[in-house]
């Protein structure tokens, strides 16, 4: 499991997160109003959500 965080500044290259990383923390930050929670939290949680849906539906089906 990645979750693709965006891309390098430098080079344009995506940036993931892999799957230890998701057990750390994360730190977003940013003054109130900025975006935060639009910006991050929920593009990352439907990502995730995204991913576990189609592993459940995975396992349920193709998983003997």
């Amino acid at each position: 499991i990645c979750l693709y965080i965006g891309n390098n500044f430098k080079n344009n290259t995506p940036i993931y997160l892999n799957e230890k990383g998701l057990y750390q923390n994360i730190l977003v930050t940013g003054t109130i109003g900025s975006g935060k929670t639009s910006s991050a939290m929920y593009p990352f949680c439907k990502q995730l959500i995204k991913i576990l849906t189609y592993l459940k539906f995975f396992h349920t089906y193709f998983i003997f």
